[in-house]
């Protein structure tokens, strides 16, 4: 079936996942995606609060943990050196 066009709808989840409107008549296998945001789509307005909530959970998901204040203090340090040198 190399080669076979479908088109369909769906939705972003705000998880950043794609939900299809209906199941596709495809055999299993990678596929390559291209989406078009439809004029009806409701933009959702997320607060500052809840995008950095959503950007520390996929943080956490693939287990990024983040420098330390330890870390930041030596960076910190170092590039103010490097500013007095």
């Amino acid at each position: 079936m190399a080669g076979t066009r479908v088109t369909t709808t769906g939705r972003i989840t705000t998880d950043g996942r794609l939900e299809l409107d209906r199941p596709l008549c495809l055999p299993p296998g990678r596929v390559t995606v291209t989406m078009e945001q439809t004029e009806d789509s409701p933009r959702e307005h997320l607060s500052i609060a809840e995008v950095l909530a959503w950007i520390k959970a996929r943080q956490a998901e693939r287990g990024f943990t983040g420098r330390s204040c330890e870390e930041l203090d030596r960076e910190l340090a170092a590039l103010r050196d490097e500013w007095d040198a």
